[in-house]
This record gives C-alpha cells, sequence and structure tokens, in this order.
C-alpha cells in the first residue's frame, strides 16, 4: 500500500451552536443557516508543504499502516487547533 503525502490544514470555526462540518443537514438547509447568520469566524492554519509519511518508516506492506499515518495527521491537527481528539467515528456523528 502506498501513501500519499497529505496538505494538512485545520478549519477552527469560533461560533457556537452552529457547526457547518458536524451538523447533519442537507447542503440547502446548511446555506440557509449560513446565510441566517452572515457572521461566521473561523480560523485557517495552513501548514507548509505535505506531511510526507515517508519519515514514519512505515512498512508499505502492512495493511493498517495507513491508520498509522491517520493518527499521526490526526495528533498534528489536534495540538495545532488546542481541539482534543474524538474517537468518534462518521457513521455515529450521523446516527446522533
Amino acid at each position: 500500500m502506498t501513501l500519499t503525502p497529505v496538505k494538512v490544514i485545520v478549519i477552527k470555526y469560533s461560533t457556537d451552536g452552529f457547526f457547518p462540518t458536524i451538523d447533519n443537514i442537507s447542503f440547502l438547509g446548511k446555506m440557509v443557516m449560513i446565510s441566517c447568520n452572515p457572521l461566521i469566524k473561523a480560523t485557517v492554519l495552513e501548514f507548509e508543504g505535505l506531511y510526507n509519511p515517508d519519515y514514519l518508516n512505515l512498512d508499505p506492506k502492512d495493511e493498517n499502516s495507513w491508520k498509522v499515518y491517520a493518527q499521526k495527521v490526526r495528533d498534528i491537527m489536534s495540538k495545532a487547533s488546542g481541539i482534543p481528539k474524538q474517537d468518534i467515528g462518521w457513521k455515529e456523528i450521523y446516527s446522533f
């Protein structure tokens, strides 16, 4: 399995109550909510270059190496944003 370098970008919303990335509403519903609240503040943290998995020395034949790589990227995003990681998947958020 070949791991591809990724561009790490963190978007941190500073609004209370409405989070476009988490709320499970339709696209049209999101657009209505965003246009009703024209002042949604967000901080964008963009890291220079790409995060290359080569320095992790992961075994390309290991099928779980992508999980280690994903956790490292999550660690970087968590530390940069100051938001603790949540071990919850899309399925759990959607069912909520």
